[in-house]
């Protein structure tokens, strides 16, 4: 190969590495997760609600009442509660969800267990996409939506009619 040509090589191979001219060099960062943020006119008894209908865990900021902001979290699912200064800023809706949940395994057995005491918007049904769902709506009229992979529903032995 002549030095022409290395030199031409060396150079595409460092085009490719760098970015062009006028472009920022960034770090490489991993996004790990997104976290919804849902507003509510009484963190505490939002938080209460998550942890008994959920099982979340959570923590509170001030620790005692009234709460700003609270961490919920489960598994591998977090959660971010904010108190919000008017009901306006709290979004009511009729229909559509604010927040989505997957789940997996027992979506069945949690939903029974959920019709019975909470507001069921959806009842547990498949879906043409394949995820088994059904709503919930939270104290604050948040429509929380629980989805499983109807492959996983299946493979967890959980697969009775809905």
């Amino acid at each position: 190969m002549s030095f022409q040509a290395a030199v031409k090589r060396s150079l595409a191979a460092v085009a490719q590495q760098t970015p062009p001219l006028g472009v920022p060099v960034q770090a490489r960062v991993e996004l790990r997760a997104t976290v919804p943020v849902l507003r509510t006119t009484n963190v505490a008894l939002t938080v209460d609600w998550y942890c008994r209908s959920l099982g979340f865990a959570a923590q509170t900021f001030p620790p005692q009442a009234p709460h700003e902001f609270a961490m919920l979290t489960r598994d591998r699912a977090e959660l971010m509660i904010r108190r919000a200064l008017t009901d306006e800023e709290v979004v009511h809706r009729e229909s559509e969800w604010d927040l989505f949940i997957r789940v997996s395994g027992e979506i069945d057995a949690l939903f029974e267990r959920l019709r019975g005491v909470e507001q069921i918007v959806r009842p547990l049904e498949v879906m043409p996409y394949g995820d088994v769902e059904f709503e919930v709506r939270d104290p604050d009229g948040h429509v929380v939506c629980l989805g499983e992979h109807e492959s996983e529903r299946a493979a967890s032995g959980d697969a009775s009619a809905v």
